[in-house]
């Protein structure tokens, strides 16, 4: 019998019934003399294993006890996932994963001593992270700013963070990938943002946001109109992001009179007499300005001369 053999015993009981274990042979330094040991099965920690994420290096170390030590590991079913090996003397599994799926497998110990222990595995490799937004919307001086960022991909939930170049003034970024804030200066800002998951893989990308010039009236006085004449006066502002549409927003307009989403006053008054209103100008990210006008309707010409009398030849005519 050589030193690691197994050997089973058995034992006769009751009712003609024999119960049998397997024993390794404890085998003493004084010839022939040993005792038996009952089989052992080792553990394997940890009984579970992260999952990863597609393009991440991925290191984890299964570890056996309970045994005579000089343990070695093998894959016994299934695979790991590709791209992942398994190092058979220290348990490592490393590589970085080159597909994405869920790889069922086990791994079986084997200490010095012949004993085993399996313990069965599952990790899912998840698909690259990937930025989903990919442009930002231009805005305006003083216009409050809220854009949230989407990914796809990764492993878990990942965090935000602008790794080169910097937001715009008034602005912020926060770990859950929501940029908030009022801007205060206008221009454009280039900035990198990073998204990094809960198993450290990254992805990257680049945006720009303009922030354009606050809004502000050019026309500030309009001319008198006369009632029963047609009356026509363009409202203009500048600055603000896209088209500008305009309204009035406090007072009213002479009878007669309406004002065009574009900012054309136009009609023709009913009434004499002055009107003062508020008209407001707002943009197509919701930045707006106002400015109070006045209009000063007059009465319409009329001749109080109707008729001329007569002159006579040679006669000085006043």
């Amino acid at each position: 019998m050589r030193r690691n053999d197994w050997i089973d015993c058995g034992v006769s009981a009751r009712r003609g019934r024999r119960v049998s274990r397997a024993f390794r042979p404890e085998w003493s330094v004084k010839g022939l003399e040993h005792r038996l040991l009952p089989a052992v099965t080792l553990t394997l920690s940890p009984l579970t294993l992260p999952n990863d994420t597609l393009g991440h290096a991925y290191n984890e170390t299964i570890t056996a006890s309970g045994g005579t030590g000089g343990y070695t590991y093998a894959i016994t079913t299934g695979t790991l996932p590709a791209g992942l090996t398994l190092d058979p003397t220290s348990g490592a599994i490393t590589g970085t994963p080159t597909a994405a799926g869920a790889s069922p497998f086990t791994v079986t110990a084997t200490d010095s001593s012949s004993d085993t222990g399996s313990q069965s595995y599952s990790v899912t490799i998840n698909p690259a992270l990937t930025f989903t937004t990919t442009t930002l919307p231009a805005t305006t001086v003083g216009a409050a700013y809220n854009q949230t960022l989407v990914t796809a991909g990764g492993t878990g939930t990942p965090t935000f963070a602008v790794t080169t170049g910097a937001l715009p003034a008034g602005e912020s970024l926060s770990t859950a990938g929501v940029i908030t804030g009022t801007p205060t200066a206008a221009g454009t800002s280039n900035f990198t943002i990073t998204a990094t998951d809960t198993v450290g893989a990254t992805a990257s990308q680049a945006f720009t946001e303009t922030v354009n010039p606050a809004i502000t009236f050019t026309t500030t006085t309009l001319p008198d109109a006369t009632v029963g004449t047609a009356y026509s006066q363009q409202i203009t502002a500048t600055g603000g992001s896209g088209t500008l549409t305009y309204a009035v927003t406090t007072g009213t307009l002479p009878a007669g009179l309406s004002l065009s989403t574009a900012g054309l006053l136009s009609g023709t008054p009913t009434a004499t007499g002055a009107s003062s209103f508020t008209v407001t100008a707002t943009d197509t990210v919701g930045a707006s300005t106002s400015q109070a006008l006045s209009l000063t309707v007059d009465a319409a010409i009329t001749f109080t001369t109707t008729s001329l009398p007569d002159a006579t030849i040679n006669t000085a005519y006043s």
